[in-house]
């Protein structure tokens, strides 16, 4: 069995899982208040939750003595990404998360044949699903269904010129008259961009109320725009 890491499949650099991983259950964000004399604490909770490790328990097989050179190479695959990347296993093949290997960890050498370790990834504790990839072209006054019951943050490409408005369900955002070409709605982040990459910002061909980009909560959410404009949804569906 496998796991990719960066675009990259661990059994490329010898790096084999022995079995199935665990399936680790994010922890809620959540404050607990104790109020004297009262039984029970008071809980505020939030709709987040906590990053989870995912590991996986590996041999390196490295034959003729040839341990410490594909040690090296997993080595600097494992330590090559400075922000989460792409993780995803043959384990669970409909689903991916966003992870980062930040080290340590311990390869234990067997006659410099083969070597044994745990590999543990910081991840996001969303769980997406690979379907919530597949843009979705919207007709105005249409809807998209959320198949789960957690809030998704879409990425929403705006095609046209302009002024006008996009609305998806409550949550409204203006785009500016001075706009014109291919706008991408980054609503994890709350940022627009106007490449694919996000490294050119659009921020300035919208105005967007604070903490209110649009996002698809269970269920269906309806969407509609005013504007010579065409948009298409990635829905980015997840689940815990």
């Amino acid at each position: 069995m496998s796991f990719w890491y960066n675009g990259i499949k661990s059994n490329d650099l010898h790096v084999i899982v022995e079995h199935y991983p665990i399936r680790p259950i994010p922890k809620r964000k959540m404050e607990k208040v104790q109020v004297a004399g009262r039984n029970r604490d008071l809980i505020y909770t939030q709709d987040a939750f906590e990053n989870v490790t995912q590991p996986y328990d590996v041999y390196i097989s490295a034959e003729y003595n040839h341990l410490p050179e594909y040690a090296a190479k997993a080595a600097a695959w494992l330590l090559g990404a400075k922000d989460y990347v792409r993780l995803e296993d043959t384990y669970y093949p409909d689903i991916y998360r966003l992870g980062l290997f930040s080290g340590p960890a311990e390869i234990q050498n067997r006659f410099n044949d083969f070597g044994r370790a745990t590999i543990a990834f910081d991840c996001d504790p969303r769980r997406f699903w690979k379907s919530g990839e597949k843009p979705v072209v919207m007709r105005n006054g249409g809807a998209i269904f959320n198949p789960t019951p957690c809030v998704a943050n879409p990425t929403i490409i705006i095609s046209g010129s302009g002024a006008g408005t996009l609305a998806v369900g409550s949550r409204t955002v203006e785009i500016r008259p001075n706009f014109d070409g291919v706008m991408y709605l980054d609503c994890d982040d709350g940022n627009a961009f106007a490449d694919a990459e996000e490294t050119q910002s659009a921020n300035h061909f919208v105005h967007v109320d604070s903490d209110s980009y649009p996002a698809l909560a269970g269920g269906r959410n309806l969407v509609s725009w005013t504007g010579d404009f065409s948009v298409t949804i990635i829905p980015n569906w997840w689940s815990v």
